[in-house]
């Protein structure tokens, strides 16, 4: 074999061996920006699932409050059966509060709320059941719901503009 052949041989190698290299840099520095990409896009992603949560429990916190003006309202017009069942849904809805993020620090007060309202419950189930001529103290119920409502609203605020 002439040595002109195994040189050119010789170049032939270096110049795959090189192109070679190049190309691995190249697809290791696209494999490098594509999971990038991908972890931006799970940030987003999670950003976006906890806007999403935290307009939901703005909107439950609304609607709790509300419940609590129309229990109120409802008591005054002596329809307390219709009172304890929005006492009931109230509860279940404040102790789903629990569990969500953001309550971590406010599990005291969610708990208070929940004793109230069962004890609310309560009065208003013997009243229906057991001693039906008994006047339900409505300005002290008045007066603990405006407080947990206010209570509410605070946090609403709070996680509006967090």
């Amino acid at each position: 074999m002439p040595l002109w052949a195994s040189w050119a041989g010789f170049g032939v190698t270096a110049v795959g061996t090189l192109l070679t290299a190049v190309a691995f840099y190249f697809t290791f520095h696209e494999a490098r920006e594509a999971r990038r990409a991908a972890q931006a896009a799970k940030d987003a992603a999670n950003q976006a699932k906890e806007a999403i949560s935290d307009r939901v429990t703005i909107a439950d916190l609304q609607l709790i409050r509300g419940t609590f003006s129309s229990i109120v309202i409802l008591l005054g017009e002596e329809k307390a059966e219709l009172a304890r069942f929005l006492v009931m849904q109230a509860r279940e809805r404040v102790n789903e509060l629990r569990e969500r993020p953001g309550f971590a620090g406010n599990r005291e007060h969610v708990s208070t709320l929940v004793a109230d309202l069962a004890e609310l419950q309560a009065t208003i189930e013997r009243k229906l059941w057991s001693e039906p001529t008994m006047t339900l103290p409505l300005p002290e119920i008045s007066r603990m719901l405006a407080g947990h409502s206010d209570q509410l609203a605070g946090w609403g605020e709070q996680m509006r503009y967090d």
